[in-house]
């Protein structure tokens, strides 16, 4: 099991696109994980009344349900109009945004709006870092490679929620954690597109060995070439080229004035 996970490490590390997907990705799960852990407080020992307690964390978990669907149905639509980077840098600076905006008024219905839009920025970033993994990873590696994004989904997950659990007060009410959660967002998105275009890292590149990128027209050598064909001038060439055509112009002068005596010949003999 190791071995097969350090060949997912190689292969993905020589892999820029789909290295720095599952990077972007990892970083937005962490601070994700660092939300779930503050939110919860929250609702357990900050929030009261209809919108606190368990009712008040079930409608935020109702609600970023609801933006999972949400982004499932959008992202596949959208991705047909620009380019998954774009789409991915997108919703996670979007989440960072919602994150910190909607976040430090701390108010519970607040939450719940914040929830439905990082429910769906979660997803559709998830949507477009599974397809580039499965594009750019070849059959042979392509188990190990997921075995690994599986791995470091979950574990940024768990080791952000384990930190917010030391970290956070016990009311949930803390400002730079979720300050630390917006920029996470933010920067992991911004990094990703800012990388979206960087050179191989390595032989592996797919980019080093498939030639030119989409959109690059090589030149197609079977066309017939249009090019009008050179025309020689007369004097272009050689003298000897040109003698035979002024001996057979000499000898058509010969034999026309030969047959032009014959006829003058002809008409004196028989003329009276």
């Amino acid at each position: 099991m190791a071995v097969d996970l350090a060949d997912g490490v190689r292969y993905l590390w020589h892999h820029g696109p789909a290295r720095r997907a599952l990077a972007a990705l990892t970083a937005s799960r962490a601070a994700y994980g660092l939300v779930l852990v503050l939110t919860v407080l929250l609702y357990r020992n900050h929030f009261t009344g209809a919108m606190g307690g368990l009712a008040g964390l079930a409608q935020v978990v109702a609600a970023s349900g609801i933006g999972t669907v949400l982004a499932a149905v959008v992202t596949p639509r959208v991705t047909q109009r620009m380019p998954k980077a774009r789409w991915i840098a997108i919703v996670l600076v979007g989440g960072g945004v919602v994150e910190i905006a909607l976040g430090l008024p701390f108010q519970s219905l607040l939450f719940v709006v914040a929830g439905l839009l990082l429910g769906f920025s979660a997803q559709a970033s998830k949507i477009c870092v599974d397809t580039i993994v499965q594009e750019e990873t070849e059959d042979a590696y392509r188990g190990r490679a997921f075995s690994l994004y599986d791995l470091l989904f979950n574990l940024a997950f768990v080791a952000a929620a384990a930190v917010a659990a030391l970290i956070v007060p016990e009311d949930g009410r803390s400002s730079p954690t979720i300050i630390v959660a917006g920029v996470g967002y933010c920067l992991a998105g911004l990094v990703y597109y800012q990388a979206r275009d960087a050179p191989p890292r390595g032989p592996g590149d797919p980019r080093r060995r498939r030639g030119p990128q989409p959109g690059h027209r090589q030149p197609d050598h079977r066309q017939p070439d249009h090019r009008q064909p050179t025309r020689h001038r007369p004097s272009d060439r050689r003298p000897s080229d040109r003698r035979p055509e002024r001996r057979r112009l000499a000898d058509g002068d010969e034999r026309g004035q030969r047959v032009t005596f014959d006829e003058h010949a002809a008409h004196k003999l028989t003329s009276p």
